[in-house]
């Protein structure tokens, strides 16, 4: 990053389009969503469990549908942030950087919430 201020928090805080990185940005986001939607609608989930000779289903198919949801508005949330309202310029480092935190983020998530059984998912408190 050039020119950066050493209390930016590592952000690029300069104005400027970096028209490529917001595009390859919500586009490698968009990606995401389709994996998601792809695993929920199209038996993607039960494809990947027979390539490890496993039979692979959802726990609770609403709330993956209702995740999948969830993951659609954020990308529209984050497309909207991205292409229309953010003024300053975009990294490259930021793009990926925040892409890797995605991808973990959202399929950690959709695991714990989608797929794993509604038992698992209960925090309970040991007295």
């Amino acid at each position: 990053m050039e020119n950066v201020k050493q209390n930016t928090g590592g952000v690029n805080r300069e104005y400027g389009k970096a028209t490529a990185q917001r595009f390859t940005f919500v586009g490698l986001h968009l990606a995401l969503v389709l994996f998601c939607a792809w695993l929920v609608f199209a038996g993607g989930f039960a494809y990947l469990g027979s390539l490890f000779g496993e039979q692979w289903q959802f726990a609770d198919m609403t709330r993956a549908e209702i995740l999948f949801g969830c993951a659609a508005l954020y990308w529209l949330r984050h497309a909207i942030t991205v292409l229309y309202l953010l003024q300053r310029a975009i990294d490259w480092s930021e793009v990926f950087g925040l892409l890797c935190f995605m991808t973990f983020f959202s399929k950690s998530v959709f695991w714990f919430l989608a797929v794993a059984p509604l038992e698992t998912v209960s925090f309970h408190l040991a007295v």
